[in-house]
Parts: C-alpha cells; sequence; structure tokens
C-alpha cells in the first residue's frame, strides 16, 4: 500500500474494526491513541505504516512525521471471515498490523520488510490471540497447512508464520484455552465495512 495514497482515499472504520483495534491493542499494551486506524475499500490487504514526514490534506487532517497508521481493506477481512467461517483470521490480521508497531516501538530500525520484522509481528499476533481466548485451531485456521508454500523475499512460509504465531500464543498462556469464543464484541449486524453494514463479499 502507498501510505499517502491510502489516507486520500481513508474512510472512517466501522464500531466492528475499530472493537477489533482496541482489543488487540489492549492485549498487546500498544497505546490506542498513538495508531490512527483507516477502511481503504480496494487495496486487497491491510498494513501498518509510518508516515515518514509530516503533512497536511485538503480536508483539514494534519499528520506529524511518525505518526502510525494501520489500514485495511474491509472486503479483504470480510472475505477472510466468509472462507473460513470464523472471526479470529481477520482479528488476526489485525492484531499482526498492531504488532508492527509493536515490534518497531522495540527497534525503529526493523520497520523494512523482511522476514525478521514479520515474523516478530507473527509473534504477538499470537500473543493476542492468546490473550483474547483464540485456541490452537482458532489460531491454525489461516496457515495450519504448513506445507502449502515456501514463502517470498518478503514473508515467510505458513510453515514459519505458525511457529511464530504458535509460539507467540503458548508464551501468552494460549494452551489455557480450551474453548474458541470469540471476543465478545462480535455482532452479527456489525463488519469490517465502514457504513457498518454486514455485506456479502463478491
Amino acid at each position: 500500500m502507498n501510505g499517502y495514497k491510502c489516507i486520500k482515499r481513508a474512510e472512517r472504520p466501522s464500531a466492528y474494526s475499530t472493537g477489533a483495534f482496541n482489543l488487540c491493542c489492549d492485549a498487546l499494551g500498544v497505546s490506542r491513541s498513538g495508531i490512527t486506524l483507516y477502511s481503504v475499500v480496494g487495496e486487497g490487504t491491510a498494513s501498518a505504516w509510518v508516515i515518514p514526514e509530516a503533512r497536511q490534506y485538503n480536508d483539514g487532517r494534519y499528520f506529524p512525521a511518525g505518526h502510525r497508521f494501520i489500514f485495511y481493506d474491509p472486503e479483504f477481512l470480510s472475505r477472510l471471515e466468509v472462507s473460513y467461517n470464523s472471526a479470529w483470521p481477520s482479528i488476526g490480521v489485525m492484531a499482526h498490523e498492531i504488532g508492527h508497531h509493536r515490534a518497531w516501538a522495540k527497534n525503529p530500525d526493523r520497520t523494512r520488510d523482511n522476514w525478521d520484522c514479520e515474523q516478530a509481528a507473527n509473534y504477538y499476533q499470537g500473543w493476542a490471540m492468546a490473550i483474547l481466548g483464540a485456541g490452537r485451531a482458532d489460531i491454525e485456521l489461516r496457515h495450519g497447512n504448513r506445507d502449502k508454500d515456501n514463502g517470498s523475499k518478503t514473508h515467510p512460509s505458513s510453515y514459519h508464520i505458525m511457529r511464530a504465531i504458535g509460539q507467540g500464543w503458548k508464551d501468552a498462556g494460549g494452551e489455557k484455552n480450551t474453548s474458541s469464543k470469540e471476543p465478545d464484541f462480535l455482532k452479527p449486524d456489525l463488519r469490517w465495512w465502514p457504513d457498518e453494514q454486514p455485506r456479502t463479499p463478491s
């Protein structure tokens, strides 16, 4: 994602998205006020970003250098929910992006795309999901098929992703989670879309 362009196209997040964001921030000990969450329809993914220089926008929004963002495509997160019949994969995506910000706060030099950077975020994803009550089966929904890919230059394979998520989940006490009850904020009439109206992914 191009962060500057995303800000121009951004919409306010839904209550559903904000609920997931707040829970994941709290689980990871990350300040909610330090990150702006935006919905960006059509980007096909989610990403964490830090603005490198101050920017004033025509609509009056101003962001100082170093301000942090999370952009997400509601279509992407909705598709995950439909594909896996569970909210946990989408919650994991949100936790992963917040995990990037936590990792960067501890080590600002690790903001570039590489396996170490991604694995740090994967670890924090597992940690947050454990705190929120995810069971072993829940954290494995999206990346449980460990032989399906070899990864890429910037992102690890599913095997390595699951190792990091699993370690974070275990370290946060996830093994005691015997149920896969989803977080209480989830309601059938609230979804990731900015207008808070459920839509069936096309």
